[in-house]
C-alpha cells in the first residue's frame, strides 16, 4: 500500500500522493513554494491565536525543564545492524524488552521526574509511557528554557501480550479514527472553515478531500499496513512564577508495529520554519524505520 503524506500548516495544506521518485521537478518547486506560503500564514495565525489563548482545542502541551540528574544515558552508545542504541533505553512490551535508538544529541528522561508526569499526565488511559527522549542539542541550539523538542515512546497495555498481526492492526486504526472523527464532530464548527465542503470532508474524516487544514486538530499524514501517522499545530507552553510563554508546535502521534508490539510514538517540537514540517515528518519515519531494525534479527551468523 502506497503511502500519503499531508503536511498541514495552519490554513495551508499539502497533499503529495507520490513518491518522491514519481514528483517532477517542476512539481517539487510548486510544492517547496505552496508549503513556505504555508508556513509563513501559519506562523502568523499561530502567533495571532496565541495571543488569544485559542490556539489548540485539544489542550496546550505543557513542558519544562530538565536537570542534568534526571537523564539517562551513557557516553558510548551500543550498535546494531548499525542503529545506536543504550542498553538503559530498553524499554518493555508485555513480556519482550525492544531497544529505542540513540542518536546523537538525544537523551532519555528518568521515570519519576517533573517533565515524565507532566507528559504522562496527558496521556491516553490504558496508555503506559515507556521513554520520554528529548533532543538536548535542538534545546541548547535555541537557547531555550523548557524542552522544546523531544520524542514519547507509549506501550498501550491492552495489547501489551498481543501478537499484533496486520488484520489485529488495522482495526486500531479504523478505531482511532472513529475516535477523531467523534472529536471533531463535537469541536469542530462552519465558521471554522473557509469552504463549507472542507468542513464536511473534515468532519467525516476524509483528510484526503480537505484543502485546508485548522490548528489544533489530527490530520493523517501516513497510513501504511504497519503504522498510522497524525500530524498537528498546536503551542507550547512553558509556565513559571513570573511568565507564561507560549510558543508554536508541530507535532507527530504514531502508531507502529515493532517486534509485532503495538506502539504509539509521538514527537513534538518548536516550529520555526517551513522545513520543518518535512524534516519532523521524516524523522518520524526513520525513526520507527529504526527502531524496527535495532529490535531485528541478530547480524550474528550461525556457522
Amino acid at each position: 500500500m502506497k503511502a500519503f503524506i499531508r503536511l498541514t500548516l495552519g490554513i495551508g495544506l499539502c497533499l503529495a500522493l507520490l513518491s518522491e521518485s514519481e514528483i517532477s521537478a517542476q512539481d517539487a518547486t510548486e510544492l517547496d513554494e505552496a508549503m513556505s506560503g504555508a508556513a509563513e500564514a501559519a506562523l502568523a495565525r499561530v502567533a495571532q491565536d496565541a495571543e488569544k489563548r485559542g490556539v489548540d482545542k485539544r489542550s496546550p502541551a505543557s513542558t519544562s525543564q530538565v536537570r542534568r540528574k534526571a537523564r539517562v544515558g551513557t557516553s558510548d552508545p551500543i550498535y546494531r545492524h548499525g542503529i545506536p542504541y543504550y542498553d538503559e533505553w530498553t524499554i518493555r512490551a508485555g513480556a519482550l524488552k525492544l531497544r529505542v535508538p540513540a542518536y546523537p544529541g538525544w537523551e532519555a528522561v528518568k521515570a519519576g521526574t517533573e517533565f515524565y508526569y507532566s507528559q504522562a499526565s496527558n496521556g491516553k488511559p490504558g496508555e503506559h509511557l515507556a521513554l520520554p527522549i528529548m533532543n538536548s542539542d535542538f534545546v541548547r541550539g535555541t537557547r531555550s528554557k523548557y524542552v522544546n523538542n523531544f520524542g514519547l515512546v507509549w506501550v498501550p497495555q491492552e495489547h501489551a501480550f498481543t501478537s499484533m498481526t496486520p488484520e489485529r492492526f488495522a482495526v486500531v486504526k479504523d478505531t482511532l479514527k472513529s475516535q477523531l472523527v467523534e472529536d471533531r464532530k463535537m469541536r469542530v464548527e462552519r465558521e471554522d472553515f473557509w469552504e463549507f465542503e472542507d468542513y464536511l470532508a473534515f468532519k467525516k474524516g476524509n483528510d484526503e478531500s480537505v484543502e485546508e487544514s485548522l490548528n489544533g486538530y489530527w490530520f493523517r499524514a501516513n497510513e501504511e499496513e504497519d503504522i498510522i501517522t497524525y500530524f498537528a499545530i498546536s503551542e507550547f507552553v512553558f509556565q513559571t512564577p513570573r511568565e507564561e510563554l507560549r510558543q508554536p508546535m508541530i507535532e507527530t502521534m504514531s502508531y507502529a508495529l515493532v517486534r509485532g508490539k503495538l506502539l504509539r510514538i509521538d514527537f513534538k517540537r518548536l516550529f520555526l520554519s517551513d522545513e520543518d514540517v518535512s524534516q519532523l515528518l521524516n524523522f518520524t519515519r526513520t525513526f520507527i524505520q529504526d527502531m524496527r531494525a535495532v529490535n531485528g534479527i541478530s547480524e550474528r551468523k550461525i556457522r
